[in-house]
């Protein structure tokens, strides 16, 4: 399960891009059809990035304390 939580495993960084880009495509898409504006589909795509950096900041801190 480490591996698979490791930012440095290749898989995982493929898939979470991979699901970001996705995010990022439907979120410009209900920019587009009016259901959000522009800058809350950027404040929601920050704060994800934000609380991403907040685990992995979290998950490397529990194993170089292990």
């Amino acid at each position: 399960m480490e591996t698979l939580t490791n930012r440095r495993c290749p898989l995982y960084e493929e898939v979470l891009d991979t699901q970001m880009y996705g995010l990022s495509r439907e979120i410009d898409f209900a920019v587009r059809a009016g259901l959000i504006d522009a800058a809350t589909g950027k404040e929601i795509l920050n704060k994800l990035e934000r609380n991403l950096a907040s685990l992995y900041e979290a998950l490397n801190q529990n194993q170089q304390g292990e």
